[in-house]
């Protein structure tokens, strides 16, 4: 789609968007452990008080994985990987700095497109491949030096997953649940025009609370795909 206003963002979102330090991690720390979003709302329960523990043992394991692969890490592609991974946690770590802020905010707000950048958490998913990876290493070489315990081995590989993130032993509560449209969504989708017509969403603003949906707001569905205060019906989403 293409819109007719500006692809700049504004500077004042620099430091909404940043990474956030978690308790007793430090903005690097909760990156690297895979952590560290902005948005607190979106972190499951048990995160915040034990992060430090989670991260912690997830960077042990990774550590570990590392060692036992070796030279390994040095021959593409692992080595693209690592370098990928490096990037990945240091950069939004120093774009919450002061300085790296002033460098991200001079790029959202000259450099067309460069807002996609913005939201800089969100790229410390890439370091996954490597992380799975080491994981992977890890688990096995625990396997062959303990080849007389393998059951009790299995237990606290399963034990320290669930140290990363208690909630998750009790589905996060049941805080994750589909949620349905009310039967209102298609009727009105029906009566809106398939053509190349504009539709008016109001009131503005891309988050609502629904009486329908979780107390915590949420993107408005309606512009969810598009981010503006209008939608045309074919390219955001209306027939769904």
């Amino acid at each position: 789609m293409v819109a007719r206003a500006g692809l700049t963002v504004d500077a004042a979102s620099v430091g909404v968007f940043a990474a956030r330090a978690e308790p007793g991690l430090g903005t690097l720390g909760s990156v690297a452990g895979l952590g560290g979003i902005w948005n607190a709302q979106a972190v499951p329960v048990g995160r915040g008080a034990l992060a430090w523990a989670g991260t912690v043992v997830l960077l042990a394991v990774v550590a570990t994985g590392l060692v036992v692969l070796g030279r390994a890490v040095r021959r593409s592609p692992l080595a693209g990987l690592a370098a990928l991974a490096v990037a990945v946690v240091v950069l939004p770590a120093l774009a919450a700095t002061g300085p790296g802020a002033h460098v991200l905010t001079a790029l959202v707000t000259h450099v067309p497109g460069a807002g996609i950048l913005r939201d800089t958490q969100k790229w410390v998913a890439l370091a996954v491949p490597l992380y799975a990876t080491a994981a992977a290493a890890a688990t096995v070489a625990l396997r062959r030096w303990s080849t007389q315990a393998r059951a009790p081995m299995a237990v606290l590989l399963g034990a320290l997953t669930v140290c990363a993130l208690p909630g998750i032993a009790w589905g996060v509560g049941d805080a994750l649940t589909p949620t349905r449209y009310p039967t209102a969504w298609a009727e009105v989708a029906s009566r809106v025009p398939a053509g190349d017509g504009a539709v008016a969403v109001l009131p503005t603003g891309m988050f609502r609370r629904f009486a329908y949906g979780p107390a915590a707001p949420v993107l408005d569905p309606l512009r969810g795909s598009c981010g503006l205060p209008y939608c045309r019906p074919a390219s955001c989403g209306w027939e769904a």
